[in-house]
């Protein structure tokens, strides 16, 4: 079978499903490898794998595996994960700390800088509760309300010790412990107390740490410090130069970069103190991402604003929006066909995918791309109900493109 390859779905500007598992509990953006855990416990990972940041025991970049995800090891007791650029950091539920990955300049976390292609244990501590990192920074924090941290130290002095000098194991920042949770941007950070407050530290070009200016060369910025005074904060997002958080009282609020309306406040004009975005007080959950944002309401809605030009903000365009734009998540079933002019049936489908249309697509050619974007089956829908025998397609999500832009989703099972 001759395999083309259509440049078809490169940008895709819509939620789509991937897979057809249930049971995901959370799943981490890192800089080109993706992690997800799963309900039970199992650690899951796809992408580049140059550094060995899937952790399944090798680098090996062109293994089709690696597009898919693959589970991390056989361990189905992991809690949580956070991904770095070419790395990953996380915890399991018995208090242990692992690493794996890029590790040139001691991100790990282990005392060396050799790369690391499966999950390794960092230290010997079982008191480890949270752990974060975006870049080549990492942080945790410990039961006792300790915060350590290690890895790169520069622009800024992010990770909050004073200096500007790299660590490869993990090191206490300062002699607080009533730390709660800490968020990692690209070049700073956001971090909570149990007492409401929030704290700040590392780059500041854009406002983004939030004390009222953009100086970005205050010695006070190598050290956490306090962002304004407020002490009803419920938790915090640090995302490319702008910062989010919410309140106790459910109100959504942001500061710092807003070159693509990032912070949703109608505006592209940066932000030096936290301010409020609209007046809705249901907001539950918000991240900052690199030029965007998304948060999540207690209705279950998702919003979204910011940097669109690859479809993240998840709209079905590519506009950038500086309000915050709900998102619409339509599921895989034959609404969404229906109003593609296709109904596809049964789905997910073992051999024959029958197809129903209306007449203006009669005759017309059509072909199945998979998820890479190659074209798998070509044909012609002869009747307005047609049969496609698809069984020797390997298991996955497929596309059926008909006539220009109808483009419906099916299951292969």
């Amino acid at each position: 079978m001759e395999i083309q390859i259509q440049l078809i779905l490169i940008i895709i500007s819509s939620p789509n499903q991937v897979g057809t598992a249930n049971n995901w509990k959370s799943v981490i953006n890192g800089t080109y490898q993706k992690t997800a855990l799963k309900t039970d416990g199992t650690l899951w990972a796809w992408g580049a794998n140059s550094f060995g940041q899937l952790g399944n025991g090798n680098n090996d970049n062109t293994n089709p595996n690696n597009y898919i995800p693959t589970q991390v090891g056989t361990a189905s007791n992991w809690k949580s994960v956070s991904a770095g650029s070419n790395f990953n950091i996380a915890l399991k539920i018995d208090g242990t700390l692992w690493a794996w990955g890029s590790n040139e300049i001691g991100q790990l976390g282990d005392g060396t800088t050799i790369n690391r292609y499966s999950p390794i244990q960092i230290g010997i501590a079982n008191n480890w509760i949270v752990a974060s990192t975006y870049t080549s920074s990492c942080f945790a924090i410990k039961t006792d309300g300790t915060l350590w941290a290690w890895g790169f130290n520069g622009y800024g002095g992010q990770l909050g010790d004073g200096t500007t000098t790299n660590l490869n194991t993990p090191t206490q920042i300062g002699t607080a412990n009533n730390w709660k949770n800490i968020s990692s941007g690209i070049e700073h950070r956001l971090a909570l107390k149990t007492d409401g407050t929030i704290w700040s530290w590392g780059a500041n070009s854009y406002g983004q740490l939030g004390n009222g200016n953009n100086d970005n060369t205050n010695p006070n910025n190598y050290i956490p410090t306090q962002a304004g005074t407020a002490s009803n904060w419920k938790s915090v997002s640090a995302g490319n130069g702008h910062s989010f958080a919410i309140k106790t009282d459910g109100t959504l609020w942001a500061w710092g970069r807003n070159y693509s309306g990032q912070l949703g406040d109608g505006t592209n004009v940066d932000k030096y103190v936290p301010i409020q975005i609209g007046t809705s007080n249901n907001w539950k959950q918000v991240t900052a991402g690199n030029g965007f944002s998304t948060a999540l309401k207690t209705d279950g809605t998702i919003w979204a604003c910011g940097r669109n030009d690859f479809g993240q903000l998840g709209d079905g365009t590519t506009i950038d929006k500086n309000i915050l734009t709900q998102v619409s998540c339509t599921s895989l079933d034959t609404e969404l066909f229906e109003k593609n002019s296709l109904k596809l049936y049964p789905n997910p489908v073992l051999c024959f995918l029958n197809v129903k249309t209306d007449n203006n697509l009669i005759n017309q050619p059509y072909t199945i791309i998979d998820g890479l974007g190659r074209v798998v089956i070509n044909g012609k829908l002869n009747e307005v109900e047609s049969s496609i025998n698809v069984e020797q397609l390997s298991k996955g999500i497929y596309y059926l493109k008909v006539s220009g832009n109808n483009v419906s989703k099916f299951v292969k099972e």
